[in-house]
C-alpha cells in the first residue's frame, strides 16, 4: 500500500481550509477504497478524481470491485476504453485496469473572500460557495485538469463577485449575504457545462464584509433612524393616548347621562308595573272567588248525584240480593228433595240387594255346611286309611318281615294268599282313590260360583 497503514491513498500535495476548497487529484490503493477517500477528505482537501494503483498481477485473471457513485474509465494495454465501467465486481484479465474515478456526487466549492467595488465605490469583501457536479467526466479529463479546474472556477467566482458588487451600492450589499444568485448561475453554467463537464448547481453568497468606517457609519445610520422612528412613534403614541382618553372621557359622560335616564325610565317603569301588578291582583282575585264559586257548586252537583246514583245502586243491590237469596232458597229445597229423593232410592236398591245378597249368603251356607259334611265323613275316613297305611308302615320298616314283589313271587313259583289283608288293602286303596276323584271336584264348584257372584 502507498498510503499509511490506516489510510490508503497517497497524501495530496495541496491544504484545504474551510475558507477555501483544495480540489485534488488523489492516488487510492485501490478502487473499493474510492468512496472512503472521498468521505474521509485527506488533508482537507475535496477528492474529484481517483486514480485506483492497480491491483494485483496486471498478467492474470484479478477481481475488482466498482462501487457505486463515480463514472468509472477503464483502460486496456493503457489505452482507454470507450464504454464506463459499472458499479459491481468485474473480474479484469490481461493488462486491463482502472485508469480513473470521477464522482458523481454534488460537490461543495468555497472561495476565498475577494476585496471588489461597489456601485458607489466602497470596497466591499465578498465570500460565495458553489455547489458542483460532474455531469461528463470524459469531458472534464479531456478539457483540463483537476488544478487547472479549481483555478478556472475561483476567477470566474471572482468575475461573478465583482460584477455584482458593481450592481449594489453599499448600503445594499448585506442583502446579497444568503442569496442564491441565479442570474450568476445561469451564466456561469452556460461556460462551464459546454466546456468542462461541470454543472454548478447553486451560487451562494455567504459572506459580506464593509470597513470598519463604513460600518460604523451605517450603524449610526440605521440608530439615528432608529431613533428618529422612535421619537415620531412615541409622538404617534402620546397623540393616540391623549384622543384615547378625551374619547374615553366622552364615552363615561354619554355613559352616564344614559344612566341616568335609564334609572328615570326604570323608576317610571316600576310604578307602571305596579299599577299593572295591582290590577291584575285584583282581577285576579276576582276571577279566583269566582272560579271557587263554581267549583263549590259543581262539587256539591257532584255529590247530590253521587248520593243519588248511590241510593239507586243500593236499591238495585237489595233487590238483587233478595231475588238471589230466594233463587237461592228454591234451588236449595230442589237440592234437598233430590237428596232425600235419592237417599230414599238408595236406601231402597240397598235393601233390595242386602237381601238379595243375605239370601245367596243363606244359600252359600247351606251348600258349605253339606259340602263340610262331606268334608268330615272324607276327613273320617282318611284317618282311619291313615291309620291302617300307619300299621302297613310298620311293617314295611320292621326287618324281621319281608315283602316280596310280584316279579319275584313268580320268579321262585310262589303264590300270594288272598288273605284278608291283602283284601283289605285292595279295598282300601280302591275306595279312597274313588272317593277322592269324586268329592274334591265337586266342593271346589259352589266356592268359584260364589266368587264370581
Amino acid at each position: 500500500m502507498g498510503g499509511s497503514a490506516s489510510q490508503p491513498w497517497e497524501d495530496p500535495s495541496g491544504q484545504g481550509t474551510q475558507e477555501q476548497t483544495e480540489l485534488v487529484e488523489l492516488v487510492i490503493d485501490g478502487s473499493a477504497y474510492a468512496s472512503y477517500a472521498i468521505g474521509a477528505k485527506p488533508k482537507g482537501c475535496t477528492p474529484l478524481v481517483l486514480r485506483p494503483k492497480p491491483e494485483g498481477c496486471s498478467c492474470c485473471c484479478r477481481p475488482i470491485v466498482i462501487p457505486s457513485g463515480f463514472t468509472v474509465m477503464g483502460e486496456k494495454f493503457s489505452q482507454e476504453i470507450a464504454e464506463d465501467i459499472q458499479p459491481g465486481i468485474h473480474f479484469c484479465w490481461l493488462f486491463q485496469g482502472i485508469k480513473w474515478m470521477v464522482t458523481e456526487m454534488e460537490t461543495p466549492f468555497a472561495t476565498p473572500s475577494k476585496e471588489c467595488k461597489t456601485a458607489d465605490n466602497i470596497s466591499v469583501e465578498l465570500r460565495a460557495v458553489l455547489v458542483i457536479k460532474v455531469v461528463d467526466a470524459r469531458l472534464m479529463k479531456r478539457a483540463t485538469s483537476v488544478q487547472n479546474l479549481m483555478q478556472t472556477l475561483t476567477a470566474t467566482v471572482d468575475q461573478s463577485l465583482r460584477q455584482l458588487s458593481l450592481s449594489t451600492t453599499h448600503d445594499k450589499i448585506y442583502e446579497l449575504q444568503g442569496t442564491d444568485m441565479q442570474g450568476e448561475l445561469a451564466a456561469v453554467n452556460e461556460k462551464f457545462v459546454k466546456d468542462y463537464g461541470i454543472e454548478v448547481k447553486s451560487f451562494i453568497v455567504t459572506d459580506v464584509l464593509l470597513p470598519q468606517d463604513v460600518t460604523t457609519r451605517m450603524e449610526d445610520e440605521t440608530m439615528f433612524t432608529a431613533k428618529n422612528r422612535k421619537e415620531k412613534m412615541e409622538q404617534q403614541l402620546n397623540l393616540m393616548s391623549q384622543e384615547q382618553d378625551n374619547a374615553l372621557k366622552k364615552i363615561q359622560e354619554v355613559a352616564e347621562i344614559e344612566k341616568q335616564r335609564a334609572e328615570q325610565e326604570a323608576v317610571t317603569t316600576e310604578a307602571r308595573i305596579e299599577l299593572e301588578i295591582a290590577a291584575i291582583t285584583s282581577n285576579t282575585s276576582k276571577e279566583v272567588a269566582k272560579i271557587d264559586a263554581e267549583k263549590r257548586e259543581s262539587v256539591q252537583t257532584l255529590l247530590n248525584d253521587a248520593e243519588l246514583e248511590v241510593a239507586e245502586l243500593t236499591n238495585k243491590a237489595d233487590e238483587i240480593a233478595r231475588e238471589v237469596e230466594a233463587e237461592t232458597s228454591r234451588q236449595k229445597n230442589d237440592i234437598i228433595t233430590d237428596a232425600l229423593t235419592y237417599v230414599r232410592e238408595k236406601q231402597t236398591m240397598t235393601s233390595l240387594e242386602n237381601s238379595e245378597r243375605f239370601a245367596n249368603a243363606k244359600r252359600l251356607v247351606g251348600e258349605s255346611e253339606k259340602l263340610g259334611q262331606d268334608l268330615v265323613r272324607m276327613n273320617r275316613g282318611f284317618e282311619e286309611d291313615k291309620a291302617k297305611l300307619e300299621v302297613f308302615a310298620s311293617v314295611a320298616h320292621n326287618k324281621s318281615v319281608r315283602i316280596s314283589g310280584t316279579s319275584e313271587v313268580n320268579a321262585k313259583g310262589l303264590t300270594f294268599n288272598d288273605d284278608r289283608v291283602s283284601q283289605f288293602v285292595q279295598t282300601t286303596m280302591r275306595h279312597f282313590h274313588g272317593l277322592m276323584s269324586e268329592s274334591l271336584a265337586p266342593a271346589q264348584e259352589p266356592l268359584m260360583g260364589s266368587k264370581n257372584r
